[in-house]
């Protein structure tokens, strides 16, 4: 099923400990640009192109979270032998989820970041229209409104350049998504249900929401947090890509909770 190696980002000191960051639907490594850049330093940051988008090739057949849980870690198992912690946003989120519960022999700490755990018929129903609408007219159709679900209105309506270059970025990564990829990843999440998974995660686990996160409201996101034993859940400032749209405190919340788990140093001695 998992076919081709997936494409990888391999950053950081070799020796140091091990971040995986798995991303959204309709994006690549590059949703993850301001979080290599910043931790690299100090930790080994392995960045996941999913299946189907980026450079890595789509899955066969009719692929479910479990195959693409174990697609990650056939592409892994390669580069590193030990563990690490996986974080994982939206799509990645979910597949984190499942990475927790399947291999626990390969993660030190999950950081599950706006993300569900179950699609309910509604929102099944909702992602089957997404995939229908991307074959038919194309990833262009899908810029829009995924841009609208992701962002606050307040941070889309900024007139800063930098705020304007990050969703003019997104905005490129969802329109250059193979649609296979996207219909295949949409069809998993539409199909998702990760519940019976999450009290088997025995890893520490950090739960995120975005406080105005439409795509994975906070409630939705908070039953994650309330079925993994020791989970500790935080609400952020912004909607869906919180790592792109306050950069600055979710990556600070990645490190102080990797210094927590494997108690990650700077490379002076002193953590950040």
């Amino acid at each position: 099923m998992t076919g081709a190696p997936l494409h990888l980002i391999d950053s950081g000191p070799a020796d140091a400990p091990v971040l995986v960051l798995l991303h959204s639907i309709a994006t690549s490594t590059a949703m993850w640009d301001e979080q290599i850049a910043a931790l690299s330093d100090r930790f080994r940051v392995i960045a996941v192109d999913l299946p189907g988008h980026g450079q890595s090739p789509v899955l066969g057949g009719e692929p479910g979270m479990a195959d693409y849980a174990d697609a990650v870690a056939d592409a892994l198992a390669p580069v590193f032998t030990g563990r690490a912690v996986f974080v994982g946003l939206s799509f990645g989120s979910m597949i984190a989820q499942q990475i927790g519960a399947r291999y626990p022999d390969r993660v030190t700490g999950l950081v599950l970041s706006n993300g569900v755990a179950y699609a309910p018929p509604p929102v099944g129903a909702a992602w089957q229209d997404r995939a229908a609408a991307a074959e038919a007219e194309v990833m262009v159709s899908q810029v829009g409104p995924t841009l609208s679900r992701w962002f606050t209105p307040e941070f889309l309506a900024s007139d800063a350049e930098s705020t304007a270059d990050a969703v003019a970025r997104i905005g490129q990564l969802i329109a250059a998504t193979p649609v296979q990829g996207y219909v295949q990843a949409a069809r998993a999440i539409a199909a998702l249900d990760n519940r019976t998974l999450l009290p088997t995660i025995t890893a520490p686990t950090l739960v995120l929401a975005g406080e105005g996160d439409t795509a994975a409201p906070a409630q939705a996101v908070a039953t994650i947090a309330d079925a993994v034993p020791g989970a500790t859940y935080r609400v952020l400032p912004g909607a869906h890509l919180v790592n792109v749209e306050h950069s600055e405190t979710y990556t600070r919340l990645l490190a102080d909770f990797a210094d927590e788990i494997v108690g990650a140093t700077a490379p002076s001695g002193e953590n950040n």
